[in-house]
C-alpha cells in the first residue's frame, strides 16, 4: 500500500547510480584490503591494532543503527518515518560483523596481555581473572553476542520491510506492532551487549582496567556517529536528486537535534566516568586514564573535551544551523571524524605507550571495514522501498512540522 504526496519521489534507487556507486566502493574496498593484507605481513601488531580500531568503530556504527531503528518503533514515531529506512539498512549491516571479527580472533596474542600465559602467570590479578579471559571461551563468546544482536537485527528489519507489501492500513500496522514487539527487547539486549563487547574487546586491551560505564560511553559514541551517516546518506540522496520532496527540511532538523542530543549525552557519560575513576582513585581504574596521559595522548585526551563537547555543544545549539543543508553536512563530517579519534584514543595507547604514531594501516583498515559494511548497506538499499512506503506513519512523517 503506498500513500500519495503533493510531490511525488521515486522511493527507489536509479539503476544506474546504484551500480556506479556500488562499483566505486568496491573498488576501494579491494584496494583497501590488498593493502590491508600486505601490512599485516609487514607490520602484524601494527595491523591487528589499527584493525580492531576500524573494526569497532564501524561496528558500534551498526549497533547504532539498531538502537535509532528500536527506539523508533517502540516509541512509534512518526515524524522519522521518512529516514527510518536508513536506519534499518544500516542495523541490519550487523552480521557482517561475525565474519569481520575473525581477523581479530587471529590477533588475541597480539592484543591483549591476558593472552599470553607469560604475562598471565606473573599477575596475581590477571590469574584471578584468568577462567573468563580465555582465548577459546572469548572467541566464542564474540560470536554469540555478535548472534544475539544479528537475531534481533534481522527479526525488526524482516517485519519493517514486509510494511512494504501490505495492502491495506491495518496489515501495516500489524507488522509495524510486530516489529515493535522484538525491538523491545531488541534495545534491551542492545545495551547489555554494547556493555559486554565494549569491556571485552576494548577496555580489556588493558586487562587490568575497569569501568562499569564504559559500555554506555561507547554507545553514546555509536549512536552519534550514526546518526551522523544517517545525516550524510540523506543528504547525499538529495543531492542526487533522490527523496528531495521526501526528506524535509523538518526531518534534517531533527536529525540536527538527535546529534545535540547524544553530543550532551556523551559527555554527560565521558564525565561521569572520569568523576567517578578520579574520585574513588582505585589503582586499577585510574591506570586507564595514566595511559592516556603519557606523552602527546594528553593533548589528545583535553582535546576530546573541546573536539567532542564543547565546539559542537556551541556550533549545534542554534536553530539555524540545523536548517541548513551545508552545516548540518558539516556536522556530520566533523563529528564523525571526531567519534573516530575517540575510538582511537581508547585503543592506541596500548601500542604506542609514549605517544600518538600515525600509522598507513589505521587508513587502509579504516578503508577496508567501512567498504566492507558500505557494500552490504548498499545492497539493503536497493532491494527495498528507501521508505516505508506501506507504513501510515509515513503520511504523518511527510507533514510534520516542528516547532
Amino acid at each position: 500500500m503506498e500513500h500519495g504526496i503533493a510531490k511525488r519521489d521515486d522511493y527507489y534507487l536509479p539503476e544506474g547510480l546504484w551500480k556506479k556507486t556500488r562499483n566505486r566502493i568496491l573498488i576501494v574496498g579491494i584496494v583497501a584490503w590488498l593493502l590491508t593484507i600486505i601490512g599485516a605481513f609487514v607490520d602484524s601488531r601494527q595491523f591487528f591494532f589499527s584493525y580492531i580500531t576500524a573494526f569497532w568503530f564501524c561496528t558500534i556504527i551498526a549497533v547504532g543503527g539498531m538502537f535509532w531503528t528500536f527506539v523508533q518503533f517502540v516509541s512509534g514515531a512518526a515524524a522519522s518515518a521518512t529516514i527510518r529506512r536508513i536506519m534499518e539498512n544500516i542495523a541490519v549491516c550487523i552480521p557482517l560483523a561475525a565474519v569481520l571479527f575473525i581477523p581479530v580472533a587471529f590477533g588475541l596474542h597480539d592484543l591483549y596481555t591476558w593472552a599470553n600465559n607469560a604475562v598471565v602467570q606473573n599477575d596475581p590479578v590477571l590469574l584471578e581473572r584468568g577462567a573468563f579471559f580465555n582465548t577459546t571461551i572469548f572467541t566464542i563468546r564474540a560470536f554469540i553476542y555478535i548472534g544475539i544482536l544479528s537475531f534481533f537485527a534481522l527479526k525488526v528489519y524482516r517485519h519493517a520491510t514486509r510494511i512494504d507489501a501490505t495492502r491495506s492500513i491495518i496489515d501495516g500496522l500489524a507488522e509495524s506492532k510486530k516489529a515493535e514487539r522484538w525491538g523491545a527487547p531488541g534495545l534491551v539486549f542492545v545495551f547489555l551487549v554494547a556493555t559486554m563487547v565494549a569491556w571485552e574487546w576494548i577496555m580489556s586491551l588493558d586487562a587490568r582496567a575497569f569501568s562499569t560505564i564504559f559500555g554506555v560511553y561507547c554507545l553514546a559514541n555509536g549512536a552519534l556517529a550514526c546518526i551522523s551517516v544517517i545525516t550524510l546518506v540523506a543528504l547525499w540522496l538529495r543531492h542526487n536528486g533522490i527523496l528531495e520532496n521526501t526528506i524535509t527540511m523538518e526531518h534534517y532538523h531533527d536529525l540536527g537535534k538527535w546529534m545535540f542530543t547524544v553530543i550532551v549525552f556523551w559527555a554527560y557519560a565521558g564525565f561521569a566516568q572520569y568523576m567517578l575513576i578520579w574520585y574513588a582513585n582505585i589503582p586499577e581504574e585510574t591506570q586507564y586514564f595514566f595511559h592516556r596521559y603519557q606523552g602527546t595522548w594528553y593533548a589528545v585526551s583535553v582535546s576530546l573535551i573541546f573536539a567532542h563537547f564543547l565546539f559542537p555543544f556551541l556550533f549545534m545549539i542554534g536553530r539555524g544551523v540545523k536548517r541548513r543543508h551545508a552545516t548540518l553536512g558539516f556536522a556530520a563530517v566533523y563529528l564523525l571524524i571526531v567519534c573516530y579519534i575517540d575510538v582511537y584514543w581508547m585503543v592506541l595507547p596500548m601500542l604506542h605507550k609514549t605517544g600518538v604514531q600515525v600509522h598507513w594501516l589505521d587508513f587502509t583498515t579504516l578503508a577496508a571495514v567501512a567498504s566492507s559494511y558500505a557494500y552490504v548497506f548498499w545492497g539493503r538499499m536497493k532491494s527495498h522501498a528507501l521508505v516505508p512506503v506501506g507504513d501510515i506513519r509515513l503520511v504523518q512523517s511527510l507533514a510534520f512540522r516542528n516547532q
